[in-house]
């Protein structure tokens, strides 16, 4: 429930606006008013206006969550999510494994990826993605080298989006 009460400071001037807002998630109250748009913050449940405008819409301004990473990110009353990060392009084949980074990691940081047999190989991480070739079709490890060693697997032909959280490997297939 909104309520707007109104307040003088003094007759012969303006009158202020002060709008009681109980729901904890909205951040900030948007007037659009023919003469203009007007903002305030929402301080202990009060949104307060130096002046008294007329004919205004009043519009809400919700935190839903937190975003922290470049992207493409989805947002909706429930919250963010990362969609997509930059990243090269990129294509699926037989004996190929596209690794798209999608969290921060330190900026040394290689990806090598081991499977059964002797396949053995490190990729630099350009626009947020390293690429193997030649994989063999058998499941595969991926290590983080030169930042926080870490790995994860199995991991076979495809794409995966990787991020690391503290020093653990989070990966999903795309």
């Amino acid at each position: 429930m909104i309520t707007l009460l109104l307040t003088h400071w003094t007759p012969a001037v303006a009158q202020s606006l002060q709008i009681e807002i109980d729901d904890p998630k909205i951040a900030e109250v948007v007037l659009a008013c023919a003469d203009g748009e007007l903002r305030a913050e929402v301080r202990d449940g009060l949104a307060s206006f130096m002046r008294s405008p007329s004919a205004c819409q009043v519009h809400l301004i919700q935190r839903i969550g937190e975003i922290d990473a470049p992207g493409r990110w989805r947002c909706s009353t429930r919250g963010c999510s990362l969609q997509d990060v930059e990243h090269r392009p990129i294509t699926n084949a037989d004996g190929r494994i596209n690794v798209i980074i999608n969290t921060e990691i330190p900026p040394s940081t290689t990806l090598e990826l081991t499977c059964p047999g002797s396949y053995r190989r490190r990729e630099r991480i350009e626009l947020n993605t390293a690429v193997f070739e030649d994989v063999p079709a058998d499941e595969c490890t991926l290590l983080f080298k030169g930042g926080v060693p870490a790995k994860y697997r199995p991991m076979t032909w495809g794409t995966y989006y990787c991020g690391l959280s503290g020093n653990t490997v989070i990966c999903s297939r795309s």
